[in-house]
């Protein structure tokens, strides 16, 4: 019987094993030839790597006129095409050993003569497309934007691009080769590119589309009615969303706090001990970890205990390091989710709704539409908290006819946690475990408050008495003139 349970023990320990190498095993190599096209600065390569993270694989990257790691090693090579240039020899004999590449853009002609494979034939840029087909689905798509068009003789397509006349490939398959006519994350084009790779890599994420809708810009300076007023437009639509409170402004070199607004403040305690997500912003500062976690504790110190953290235009990726000392969940303008070691980016990617500039609808819209070919597609929507509320539910109804739920982030795996406080979602409920000394008001103010509240007496007093003298003397006045008139 012994015998029998270590058998089982050994078996049960080199299948975890086995499954672990097979995870490891999931290794892809970036190679590019610059980190954008000629003429743009916009960081395609580095933005790959990031959106690498989905899909949980290994990423390593390299430059095509380096020396190149065994590509062998790796279950996917992605070849960054951006620039047209004579590829090395070396270069195409090693590249030619990938399990399984994806070519994106130019100089495939090379790799096809190279391999022996007369089957493509290299169109070039063209321009005056309308849209791109994929899966069922019609995707948006700019006509002054190029496509990179090769037409394979025999290959199983897997998108087209259409000009509204014609449709020509866009993305084809053939053996162990994936052909992307374009790359570009601004784009549709990124959308069916990110969508497919879980198909190259064998990656079966759950499939669903949910909007996250966030209220933002709330802060000292916020009305609490307005505020009040707002959210049932969204709690009777019956859909989940989350708000973004700045717990400090500073203003005219005076810094304002919540605890200023002491009508907001009860409002926001209502809030936190209803069922919605409260994320903290900060405004940015030089020592900017020290502002998040002093924001931090004083939010705790009101009652009010975050699960996420939001940026308010922090323009540099570096800004990561900061609030994921403190918090595993950020919201920024990533695409699709990604992850840095334990940090979980929720993306924010349809940007911030603005119902009085049609262009913006237009765009939120589009991409609401696009998005939905994104098998597992999280839609991140900011919504400013003074905006009219039926512009607020003429937008969720909108997303529910496109078959959007709506993603409740206290049912996410948020972990807030720094020297003096954790907040955790465990089995579904929101635990708080904190050391943070409870808000309370200084001899100062609560003497300055008393005083203003003896001001207050006083102050009707006077009035009254003022008014009651008034009267007594137009009273008075009135008698006079009676008496005069009867004399």
């Amino acid at each position: 019987m012994m015998c029998r349970f270590k058998i089982i023990f050994i078996f049960l320990i080199l299948f975890i094993l086995t499954l672990s190498f097979a995870e490891e095993n999931q290794r892809v190599l970036v190679i590019y030839d610059s980190f954008s096209r000629i003429g743009e600065d916009y960081p395609i390569e580095k933005e790959l790597e990031e959106y690498l993270s989905h899909y949980g694989v290994y990423v390593g990257s390299v430059n095509s006129e380096d020396v190149l790691p065994d590509v062998t090693q790796y279950d996917l090579v992605i070849y960054l095409g951006f620039q047209e240039k004579i590829l090395k020899k070396e270069f195409l004999k090693e590249i030619s050993k990938s399990k399984k590449i994806v070519w994106i853009e130019e100089n495939i002609d090379q790799f096809a003569k190279y391999i022996g494979c007369n089957e493509f034939r290299d169109v070039g840029k063209r321009y005056g497309f309308i849209e791109v087909n994929y899966k069922g689905y019609k995707l948006s798509f700019d006509p002054q934007t190029f496509i990179h068009l090769v037409l394979p003789k025999k290959a199983n397509v897997l998108s087209y691009v259409s000009d509204d006349l014609n449709k020509f490939p866009y993305v084809f398959q053939k053996d162990n080769l994936y052909y992307f006519g374009r790359l570009d994350f601004r784009d549709s084009s990124g959308i069916a590119f990110l969508d497919l790779l879980h198909d190259i890599l064998g990656v079966n994420h759950p499939s669903f589309k949910k909007a996250l809708l966030v209220f933002d810009g709330i802060d000292p300076f916020t009305s609490a009615d307005l505020l009040q007023e707002k959210l049932p437009a969204v709690c009777c639509q019956h859909v989940s969303y989350s708000i973004v409170v700045y717990p400090t402004v500073k203003k005219d070199g005076k810094l304002y706090y919540l605890s200023d607004n002491e009508k907001l403040l009860k409002v926001l305690l209502e809030i936190e001990n209803s069922n919605i997500g409260i994320i903290q912003g900060s405004y940015y500062e030089k020592n900017y970890d020290s502002k998040i976690n002093s924001d931090l504790n004083l939010l705790a110190s009101y009652g009010i205990y975050p699960i996420a953290f939001k940026f308010y235009d922090v323009p540099y990726k570096e800004r990561y390091i900061d609030p994921s000392k403190f918090f595993n969940i950020i919201l920024d303008n990533d695409i699709i989710t990604t992850k840095r070691l334990y940090t979980l980016i929720y993306p924010i990617n349809a940007g911030i709704y603005n119902p009085k500039d049609p262009k913006n609808v237009n765009l939120i819209l589009r991409k609401a539409k696009d998005f939905l070919a994104f098998r597992d597609a999280i839609l991140g929507i900011s919504i400013p908290i003074y905006l009219d509320k039926e512009d607020i539910e003429r937008l969720i109804l909108g997303l529910k006819d496109l078959g959007y739920d709506f993603l409740d982030l206290l049912k996410e795996p948020y972990h807030v946690e720094n020297d003096k406080l954790i907040i955790m979602n465990k089995n579904g409920n929101k635990v708080v475990v904190s050391n943070v000394l409870p808000y309370s008001k200084s001899r100062l103010e609560r003497f300055f408050e008393k005083f203003v509240g003896y001001l207050r007496i006083i102050l009707i007093f006077v009035v009254t008495s003022f008014i009651i003298i008034i009267l007594y003397l137009v009273n008075f006045k009135i008698r006079l003139y009676e008496r005069g008139k009867k004399q």
